[in-house]
């Protein structure tokens, strides 16, 4: 028999997806828009942490 929350280790836990900058350095233009495997490296993130059983999920953007 599973310890209460073991199941759940992160219930009560905040996950935050910070994607904000100006992508100074990279040359290709806004690196969170840029293509990785078929999707934009921020959806990706956010599709990657969606499965994850956390209390809430925060993204911090920038202005665009």
């Amino acid at each position: 028999m599973l310890e209460a929350g073991f199941d759940r280790p992160f219930s009560d836990t905040a996950i935050i997806l910070l994607a904000a900058g100006k992508s100074s350095r990279f040359e290709a233009g806004d690196k969170l828009m840029a293509m990785y495997r078929g999707a934009p490296i921020l959806e990706r993130s956010a599709r990657l942490l969606k499965g994850e059983a956390v209390a809430i999920r925060i993204a911090v953007v920038g202005e665009r």
